[in-house]
C-alpha cells in the first residue's frame, strides 16, 4: 500500500518509474546513489544519515526499533526504503515506518501530522505509520520533500 501510495505521489510531482529499460544492477546503483545522498544530506540542518539510522540503506523493510522522543523510549516497528527514479537522473526516496497503535499512539487518539506530498491531507488508516520523502537531483543534492503520518514515536515529549 505504501508503494503504491508514493508511487502515486511521485506520478503527481512529474516522477515515474523509468526503471523499465534499464537492467536490474544499473536500477539498483541508481536507488542505492539516491538513498546514499539522502543520508549524507544535511537538509535544514538536520544530519538525515543519523535521524533515518534505523531504515534499510538500500530498497526494502526491515524489523526496526523506533526510538522514541522521550529518554529511554523504545518501540518494535518496521521500517522500510522506497525509491522512485525518474528521468534526468532525478529521484523520490521514501522512508516509512510502521509500527503497532498497541505500542504507541497519541494520549488524546490518533494524530495525523502534515500532508501528503500531493497536498491532500494523509490519509487514515489502521497502521500507524509516518513518512520522510526527499527529491534528489540528478547532481546528488537532496531535499526533505514532505513528511507525513500518523503522530510519529519520536515526536512524543
Amino acid at each position: 500500500m505504501t508503494a503504491v501510495v508514493l508511487a502515486a505521489i511521485g506520478a503527481a510531482a512529474g516522477f515515474s518509474d523509468q526503471s523499465a529499460a534499464q537492467p536490474p544492477s544499473v536500477i539498483a546503483q541508481r536507488q542505492d546513489a539516491a538513498i546514499h545522498a539522502v543520508l549524507r544530506s544535511k537538509d535544514s540542518g538536520r544530519d538525515w544519515g543519523r535521524s533515518l539510522s534505523v531504515f534499510p540503506s538500500h530498497t526494502g523493510s526491515r524489523r526496526c526499533t523506533i526510538q522514541g522522543g522521550m529518554i529511554g523510549s523504545r518501540y518494535a516497528g518496521f521500517c522500510s526504503t522506497r525509491v522512485t527514479l525518474a528521468s534526468g537522473g532525478s529521484a523520490l526516496v521514501g522512508f516509512i515506518e510502521r509500527w503497532s497503535k498497541k505500542s504507541f499512539h497519541a494520549e488524546m487518539g490518533i494524530v495525523r501530522y502534515g500532508r501528503g506530498c500531493n497536498g491532500l491531507p494523509a490519509r487514515p488508516s489502521l497502521r500507524l505509520s509516518f513518512a520522510y520523502e526527499f527529491r534528489v537531483t540528478s547532481n546528488g543534492h537532496a531535499r526533505l520533500a514532505c513528511q507525513y503520518g500518523d503522530f510519529p514515536p519520536q515526536f512524543e515529549m
